[in-house]
């Protein structure tokens, strides 16, 4: 069973092995300080407060989310006299979960008030295209005298809370307007697009680790001695997982050719002589046994090829496109524009690179974390 420590800034993380780095603990600490720091003072100029709540964290699941432990529940003094029962508390998590979910089937920021009055702008976090939590900014009433005294009113006959006692603690919440919290939408939405690139460089880390005890593609890209045939081939090795039936041994063995020398763009022709096939047998095969063409594999596994190298490297379009067999930068765009509709440049602004993926290892003369 995983065991979990908590730091000295109240971060949780997995318990680490005995050799694991000093370096990336203190780095890991001082982007927690930083991201501190920063929200800290969104607190002192909005006058609201920030949540960073971890669908993980609270599943009892491994943690996802590297920030202080104080941040992933609602911490206003108001919120801390609700959770104080015990069914109240269970309540409180249950709507954070809820409310979550509920922000990341929304179209833009959730605005949502929840069993106890509180409101805040709620937007999700994703990793990698799923869900891990959502950024929640507010703890505030927004309704009016009526509305928060009739909830107060429900609290109090629900949980046995003192009136007094409850009163005080709802006369430290701040009031602001839904609409009032609707333009803090940017403010929120760069805590969010920060918290998932750091998410992807945590990801991005263990690749590195992984790699250089295989010796493989990140050492390679590092020195500039690319290996064309170490980089990730995921397409194919999907497919190659999927193909069970001995019948399409032919085709498992033409994926493997594949693998080895799809940034030569080889033909069906080329592949089908290969093991042993006709062309026209071996592209009904291919397509019964993969669900896809020939022509399809190969090119999904070039621009794959491609997007990693300009994703995880520092390599250009032009580069990325020598290295996977491209004639040019421009054929490469092109290709990639009539596969996902649009440019690589687009494409990763709506996937963007970690932006502290140089930083990750300084012994080749990269930047530090701390610059």
């Amino acid at each position: 069973m995983t065991e979990y420590a908590k730091g000295v800034d109240g971060s949780v993380s997995a318990d680490s092995s005995p050799g694991a780095s000093t370096e990336n603990d203190h780095g890991r600490k001082a982007e927690s300080q930083l991201l501190d720091a920063f929200l800290g003072e969104v607190s002192r100029l909005t006058g609201l407060r920030v949540c960073i709540y971890d669908l993980n964290f609270f599943l009892n699941e491994s943690p996802k989310l590297r920030v202080p432990r104080r941040l992933l529940i609602h911490d206003s003094p108001y919120c801390h006299f609700i959770k104080s029962h015990p069914e109240a508390f269970a309540k409180c998590i249950a709507t954070e979960n809820k409310r979550t979910e509920k922000a990341a089937a929304a179209s833009g920021p959730l605005i949502h008030t929840c069993h106890a009055g509180v409101t805040d702008l709620i937007l999700p976090i994703r990793v990698d295209g799923r869900q891990i939590g959502a950024v929640f900014l507010g703890q505030a009433f927004s309704g009016n005298a009526r509305t928060l005294g009739t909830t107060l009113e429900k609290l109090k006959r629900k949980y046995g809370f003192s009136d007094s006692g409850l009163r005080r603690a709802a006369a430290t919440m701040p009031r602001r307007e839904r609409r009032a919290l609707r333009r803090l939408k940017p403010l929120l939405a760069g805590i969010a697009d920060y918290l998932e690139q750091a998410e992807e460089l945590v990801h991005l880390r263990r690749e590195r680790d992984s790699w250089k005890a295989g010796k493989s593609a990140y050492e390679t890209i590092a020195s500039g001695d690319i290996r064309v045939e170490r980089l990730p081939t995921t397409v194919i090795d999907r497919l190659r997982v999927g193909i069970r039936n001995a019948k399409y041994a032919q085709i498992s063995k033409a994926l493997e050719v594949l693998k080895h020398s799809y940034w030569k763009n080889p033909t069906s022709r080329h592949v089908a002589q290969t093991v042993g096939m006709s062309e026209s047998h071996f592209s009904r095969e291919f397509r019964n046994a993969t669900g896809m063409t020939f022509r399809q594999c190969l090119l999904e596994t070039r621009l794959n090829a491609a997007f990693y190298l300009i994703k995880r490297s520092r390599f250009t379009i032009e580069e990325a496109a020598t290295v996977v067999g491209y004639e040019s930068g421009c054929s490469l765009q092109r290709a990639f524009k009539s596969f996902t509709g649009l440019t690589p440049h687009r494409f990763l602004r709506a996937y963007p690179r970690a932006f502290m993926l140089e930083r990750l290892d300084p012994d080749k003369g990269e930047a530090k974390l701390e610059d």
